[in-house]
């Protein structure tokens, strides 16, 4: 990949992020539409790292001051803040956990008939 490439694709990973879409959704098009063949994940996974880099410097007077509020060991604004966003994301992984198990359980009958043909058909 060339440093111009590289360039077109940093900007289309930088304009998309904060659009309720896929960014790296836009990466895969854009290198398919520009042709551009990566030999593996190290670039997408050092453009997701400036991205998030990024984020914390623009946002990072609000992140000290929600762990200042935080610190202060008293039930305020910035506690509740944090206090809403562990309850979402403990909520996700819940829903994420139940899915999972949900698809584990429609899928484990073809999974076992698919070990059982390997087994007799090894036989």
């Amino acid at each position: 990949m060339s440093w111009i490439e590289a360039i077109i694709l940093g900007l289309v990973q930088g304009l998309t992020e904060f659009l309720p879409v896929s960014s790296s959704g836009h990466l895969a098009i854009g290198k398919a539409l520009f042709g551009i063949e990566t030999a593996d994940l190290s670039f997408e996974v050092a453009v997701h790292a400036a991205t998030v880099l990024a984020t914390i410097v623009v946002f990072w007077k609000d992140i000290v001051a929600l762990l200042q509020g935080l610190f202060k060991f008293k039930m305020n604004s910035e506690t509740r803040y944090i206090l809403l966003i562990l309850i979402s994301v403990l909520t996700v992984v819940l829903i994420i956990i139940l899915l999972i198990l949900l698809i584990l359980r429609l899928v484990q009958p073809f999974i076992d008939i698919r070990l059982q043909l390997l087994c007799f058909r090894a036989v």
